[in-house]
């Protein structure tokens, strides 16, 4: 059997001396010089970089800057398919990140933040309804060649439950329709638009009135 080599620990053949070359972020961590290296390090020791679109300084975990961010947004929502709303379906409105669950509710942050409802940025929602019970819930505890089929009573249970939660609703998720309300009534704004010409209105004074009378 061959004998273990034995190195002390002050041996010089316990450890060396070495110079590593690679790439350091400004925070101190070291990445090494593989092919991707410079890029990791910059990017964990960068606060800003350079937005993909037009080259402005955006905070790093962006990829474009919020002027760009906002007009890619805008695009992609006027690319929405629209549908005219119902009056009744909830909506989410992704301007104001709420839900509104009825007319009320619609004219209601309409007036508090005098916009239109085209503005509120209405995404039609579809609800999310009780998930209906089938065999493959016990599939695990089934034993085999058994087809999947239920003991009776639990079938005649799962079948009771099944009936009870049909169309139950539980909640609504936004979907990607924009709604369209022909019904929307005018903002506050439009309605009270001001008189061409503008300008404050001289009345006669009570006296002249008072003469022209007498």
């Amino acid at each position: 059997m061959k004998t273990p080599k034995i190195i002390a620990f002050d041996s010089p053949e316990s450890a060396r001396l070495v110079t590593v070359t690679g790439w350091v972020s400004s925070d101190g961590r070291f990445f090494g010089n593989d092919a991707q290296a410079e890029e990791i390090a910059r990017y964990a020791g960068c606060t800003h970089q350079s937005c993909r679109k037009c080259g402005a300084l955006t905070e790093k975990m962006y990829t474009h800057c919020p002027e760009c961010r906002a007009k890619l947004d805008a695009e992609r929502y006027a690319a929405k398919k629209r549908e005219e709303w119902d009056c009744e379906t909830p909506l989410y409105s992704e301007r104001f990140d709420t839900y509104l669950f009825d007319v009320d509710a619609v004219t209601c942050l309409m007036d508090d933040n005098e916009c239109s409802f085209d503005d509120l940025e209405p995404m039609i929602c579809e609800p999310n309804k009780v998930r209906e019970l089938d065999s493959d819930h016990w599939y695990d505890d089934l034993p085999e060649n058994c087809d999947g089929e239920l003991p009776d009573k639990l079938q005649a249970a799962v079948d009771a439950f099944n009936a009870a939660v049909k169309d139950v609703v539980l909640s609504w998720t936004p979907t990607n329709i924009v709604a369209t309300w022909a019904g929307a009534p005018k903002t506050s704004e439009t309605e009270a638009a001001p008189a061409q010409g503008g300008g404050e209105v001289t009345l006669p004074a009570f006296d002249a009135i008072a003469d022209r009378q007498t």
